[in-house]
């Protein structure tokens, strides 16, 4: 278990975890989640998770809206990566690579003309 310690948090919120639905009893910091409190690496994310969380102590996670992350070390604790539709839910996190902001892509998405992700 650990937490994300390159990070610049603009804005947050605590999210109640759905465990009925959560495989394992451990969320690395750095997955993304959803409203619904469950791990969503698509467009139903709506933050990355700040600390790791465990079924016994963790019912509610502090999760980032806005702000930057460190791309190399949230993978190196989740071992994923983040889905096109996922990183288009979470355009106002800005990913870093060795201290430099990863390149931004135009991407459609539906009822806009663009937006910008990360990726």
């Amino acid at each position: 278990m650990g937490m994300l310690k390159n990070i610049k948090t603009k804005e947050g919120r605590w999210i109640t975890l759905d465990w009925d639905h959560i495989d394992g009893d451990v969320i690395e910091a750095g997955m993304p989640i959803g409203e619904d409190g469950q791990i969503h690496n698509d467009e139903a994310a709506v933050g990355i998770l700040l600390k790791s969380c465990d079924r016994a102590w963790n019912h509610r996670a502090e999760v980032m809206i806005e702000g930057r992350i460190d791309e190399a070390e949230r993978q190196a604790l989740t071992g994923i990566e983040l889905s096109k539709a996922c990183l288009n839910a979470l355009r106002f996190i800005q990913l870093q690579t060795n201290g430099q902001n990863c390149p931004f892509v135009y991407e459609a998405v539906a009822g806009l003309a663009s937006t910008i992700v990360a990726g």
